[in-house]
């Protein structure tokens, strides 16, 4: 059977690294073999790592008789600090930050096991075990060839890394329900979370913190908090909720009175509507952007699911095709939300296939009522002086033939309306896709 090394030759040698654990001299360290078996031939048993540990002990003692040429002994150089460190480290704190520093011989980990007074773990990938014995030292055991074994002193950087100093570490946050216009959630895991630091996020509205689990909720708060202060409660993860007030980039940072700590760039997208009707279904891009506050009251009207089950109540063939207001009784339906500033001055054009906002002659007057344009309709059109327009604030993005088929309905007067559709065009749901 081959074997193949996977060590560098190095000069220098080092034997032993030694520190303070709680006052106390501490040996630390990590014996290797200089020529370990790479093949899947490793066997993970007590037995072995008994065997392992002492023919680690005796080349250590053999060592430091000198019995045992300095040539014969490589090492992987650490730049390790002589400094002394007040440490408090346990086995699989240790062990992950290990395999972090040197994936290459620490990978395809096992689960921690115990035997004697150490705790170690196995890898197969690479043969090797890591043990740790409490308040003494730390151990790499390769399969030894021969008489070479590697010795590697640690303490300084495990120490540097992990210990010096104890503040707060994240190792990583993740985002759920990533929508604009929703509560997203924010989850920090991380390490001494309960020491004091500060997250920040550009545009963020509402945000809050929580140390158990929210329910996710659709909801527009008014007011905007981009940073919030962290001390105490968990130690290991903490929940931030927040309605994210823009789309593109938003970098979330993660601070404390000596610097950043952690940084996480997001890409929130434009948000989508997922639009059913009785002939088809349509997405609908809309624009925060360039409309942010129809976008967010149209969203809102999405979210609390009040255009479900409603229907189509004017359709002007070769001109728009509008809806919001009247259910399948059929009936008036209330708007809930109050009337909204008019953007209709925004740079959008009322272009077949957009979106837009009804109104009544008062400009700030729109609720819930929308309209698709079926053709380019530009005398809608904000122009200054002549017209206060109408706001657009989105386009179809997907579903085209539907809205050409919704235009091409038949219409009756019904209801006291001249262009009610002669069948109905139902909304059977419309919901935030993205």
């Amino acid at each position: 059977m081959s074997s193949k090394s996977v060590f560098h030759d190095v000069k220098e040698a080092e034997l032993v690294n030694v520190s303070k654990w709680k006052g106390r001299p501490v040996r630390v360290v990590l014996a290797f073999a200089v020529t370990m078996m790479l093949s899947a031939c490793g066997l993970n048993s007590e037995e072995e790592f008994a065997r392992r540990m002492a023919q680690a002990q005796s080349a250590e003692d053999d060592q430091r008789d000198g019995l045992r040429p300095l040539d014969q002994v490589r090492r992987i150089p650490m730049n390790a600090p002589a400094s002394t460190y007040d440490i408090v480290i346990t086995s699989d704190q240790f062990f992950e930050w290990a395999e972090t520093k040197f994936p290459q011989f620490f990978s395809s980990k096992e689960v921690t096991l115990t035997w004697s007074v150490y705790q170690y773990r196995y890898y197969k990938d690479t043969d090797v075990y890591l043990a740790i014995e409490s308040g003494t030292k730390v151990m790499a055991l390769g399969r030894p060839t021969g008489n070479q074994i590697v010795m590697l002193g640690v303490v300084g950087d495990f120490a540097a890394e992990i210990n010096q100093p104890r503040g707060p570490v994240i190792n990583r946050i993740s985002a759920e329900n990533l929508k604009y216009g929703q509560l997203t959630r924010f989850l920090i895991e991380g390490s001494n979370l309960d020491q004091e630091f500060t997250l920040t996020i550009p545009t963020c509205i509402g945000i809050s913190s929580t140390e158990t689990d929210p329910t996710m909720q659709s909801s527009i708060i008014p007011s905007r908090v981009e940073t919030i202060i962290f001390s105490g409660g968990s130690s290991t993860s903490k929940l931030v909720t927040c309605v994210l007030g823009s789309t593109g980039q938003v970098v979330l940072l993660a601070s404390t009175g000596t610097g950043p700590i952690f940084s996480l760039t997001i890409t929130m997208p434009e948000p989508k509507v997922l639009m059913k009707t009785s002939l088809g279904e349509m997405v609908i891009e809309l624009n925060p952007t360039a409309a942010p506050i129809t976008v967010r009251n149209f969203l809102a009207y999405v979210n609390e699911q009040f255009y479900n089950n409603t229907q189509f109540h004017r359709i002007e063939k070769g001109f728009v095709a509008q809806g919001g207001w009247i259910d399948l009784t059929p009936a008036v339906k209330i708007a809930t939300r109050p009337a909204i500033s008019l953007e209709s001055n925004n740079g959008l054009s009322n272009l077949k296939g957009s979106i837009a906002m009804a109104r009544t002659n008062e400009p700030n007057s729109a609720t819930s009522q929308f309209y698709f344009n079926l053709a380019d309709n530009r005398g809608l059109d904000y122009a200054q002086g002549i017209r206060d327009g109408y706001a657009v604030f989105g386009k179809v993005t997907q579903g085209f033939s539907v809205l050409d088929a919704i235009g091409q309905v038949p219409i009756v007067n019904r209801f006291g309306l001249a262009t009610f559709p002669a069948t109905n065009i139902i909304i059977n749901e419309v919901r935030q896709s993205q």
